[in-house]
């Protein structure tokens, strides 16, 4: 049986993951979005 302050480690480590998670995805819609505005306004 793992200690609980282990658990309590993983379970914020985990929280962090999810929330870089979040971040990565964002950045990456940001991105997308940028790009398909460049193709729409330079690409007639």
């Amino acid at each position: 049986m793992p200690s609980k302050e282990y658990l309590e480690e993983k379970a914020k480590r985990d929280k962090g993951n999810a929330n870089s998670g979040k971040i990565i995805a964002a950045t990456f819609i940001m991105c997308f979005i940028a790009v398909a505005a460049y193709i729409v306004m330079y690409g007639q």
